[in-house]
């Protein structure tokens, strides 16, 4: 071959390889900007398990729970898991109440694992998982952000109000009631002298989300509404509930260790006073409380009074019984323990 044929094959073959070289440049370029990881040794090759999102491997990662029933608790979502390492478990609330949306934190290796629950039950409702997309990433910052700034010990309180409650209910039901929390007051609420089935009951805010997760369960054979009624009502009838608390406690329990006792008068005029009273009876009155009663058939309205007075006066008191005040017939007796109750909603004359 003649050295002019060599020399033109070589200025052929060049450019070629010139070509060749930059071909394989952009594709190189083209696929390390889709996310494909290159080896150093065979640019060439694309294995699979070099595919990612980016370029360091995420140690953990949140899925979303969702139609997770209102009363669960932590323990629930972790026994629903069981298998998998849980590192955190985060619900999502409105107000106090659950949204049956939960933010679970497993590890990168697990994520398969919980995905296969889909579909499963935790009691009666069946639960979606998912992983946790950009806008559950943003909404798990805020609550992780809420959390942060909740303080660890909390020694306010709120007043959870309790709604179709027995009206023979006692305190130790309440508080069996709401087993796992600290309760710290209750207060009945009452139409006149009797109990309306309302009850407020005061709780650290830490143990407001136990006591709200009772909510529709039972006393007895009545569910109970449970809620936070943080009302201007409320705000003004929790001192008069406490009134009337204080003042039963005193009939029932101090009253009588003391030296004084209650009398009943029945029949007095709405228009008594004190001072008629005083003179009726002719024996010293620490107290005088009134019920008004609906009036008679004339349309006299008339009064049950209560008269505080010192037990070593209580014959003298009793003579009166069946004695007129002007033209009303008056019956006085000592004030029944079944009675007691009523004194704490009489008004002082």
């Amino acid at each position: 071959m003649s050295l002019c044929k060599i020399i033109r094959g070589l200025s052929v073959s060049l450019p070629r390889c010139r070509l060749l070289l930059q071909s394989q440049n952009v594709s190189r370029i083209a696929r390390t900007s889709v996310g494909f990881q290159q080896t150093a040794f065979e640019p060439h090759i694309l294995p699979a398990a070099s595919f990612c999102t980016t370029n360091t491997e995420r140690e953990s990662v949140f899925m979303t729970l969702l139609g997770v029933p209102w009363r669960s608790s932590e323990k629930d979502i972790v026994d629903f898991l069981k298998g998998i390492h849980v590192q955190d478990v985060i619900f999502e609330y409105k107000g106090y109440h659950q949204t049956g949306r939960v933010y679970v934190e497993v590890s990168e290796s697990d994520v398969s694992d919980v995905l296969a629950k889909d579909k499963e039950y935790i009691g009666t409702r069946y639960i979606n998982v998912t992983e946790a997309n950009e806008s559950d990433r943003s909404v798990i910052s805020n609550l992780q952000e809420e959390l942060k700034k909740k303080p660890k010990t909390n020694t306010e309180s709120v007043y959870v109000q309790l709604l179709g409650v027995p009206y023979n209910v006692t305190k130790e039901e309440i508080r069996d009631f709401l087993t796992g929390c600290q309760v710290e007051e209750i207060l009945f609420d009452y139409d006149d002298s009797r109990k309306n089935g309302i009850v407020y009951v005061r709780v650290p805010n830490d143990d407001v989300q136990t006591a709200v997760a009772k909510d529709r369960e039972y006393i007895g054979a009545r569910y109970v509404k449970v809620l936070v009624n943080d009302s201007e009502r409320t705000r003004h009838l929790i001192p008069r509930l406490q009134g009337i608390e204080k003042k039963m406690q005193f009939l029932k329990f101090d009253l009588e260790k003391s030296d004084m006792t209650y009398i009943s008068l029945h029949g007095a005029l709405h228009s008594s006073g004190r001072e008629e009273i005083g003179n009726f009876l002719e024996v010293p009155i620490e107290e005088m409380l009134f019920r008004e009663v609906a009036g008679d058939a004339q349309g006299m309205k008339y009064n049950n009074i209560y008269c505080l007075i010192n037990k070593k006066d209580l014959g003298e008191a009793l003579k009166k019984d069946g004695t007129y005040e002007g033209n009303r017939y008056i019956k006085v007796q000592k004030t029944p323990d079944h009675a007691m109750q009523h004194l704490a909603f009489a008004k002082t004359m």
